[in-house]
């Protein structure tokens, strides 16, 4: 049987830069499993819950918004952009 990687939880959070662009960044705490599965679930999550759509509505062309997926356990962590 295959072990599934598990969460504690996430967090997303977005920041806007000037000039008329945002990133995302979506947190994964992983209790158990690799960190990539993490950021997987994290890069998945940003189309997934719609994050980017608030802020096309506020006027930042879909071009401009950059997605991080961000997984850690304890002091180790992943990044990937996407």
């Amino acid at each position: 049987r295959e072990s599934r990687p598990t969460f504690k939880g996430s967090k997303t959070g977005s920041v806007e830069v000037r000039p008329n662009g945002s990133l995302i960044f979506e947190f994964k705490s992983v209790k158990s499993g690799p960190l990539d599965e993490g950021v997987k679930a994290a890069l998945a999550q940003i189309p997934e819950k719609r994050y980017s759509e608030d802020l096309q509505h506020r006027g930042i062309p879909a071009d401009r918004i950059h997605a991080f997926g961000i997984a850690f356990s304890g002091k180790d962590v992943l990044v990937v952009g996407a």
